[in-house]
């Protein structure tokens, strides 16, 4: 079990379609909004190309500089899932 695993397992057992994701930029005047399934999801496409695209191993440091932006929720659940 990962820590993403622990701190989603609840939710997607409880709501898998809710919103765990709300994005709002004032520059575009937009808002995304991601469900636990979605986030889930580029989680695992993060940690993917972490360990196959890259050869992260666990353990291996990862530096991120993230703009303000939803994949930035996204990213740190990848890395830690990886």
């Amino acid at each position: 079990m990962t820590l993403t695993d622990d701190l989603l397992a609840p939710r997607m057992a409880a709501d898998p379609a809710a919103p765990l994701i709300t994005h709002y930029d004032a520059a575009e005047d937009s808002r995304i909004e991601l469900s636990v399934v979605t986030s889930l999801n580029w989680a695992a496409k993060i940690a993917g190309f972490l360990r196959d695209g890259i050869g992260a191993l666990p353990g291996d440091e990862v530096a991120i500089d993230l703009s303000p932006h939803w994949l930035a929720a996204a990213i740190p659940l990848g890395i830690w899932w990886a």
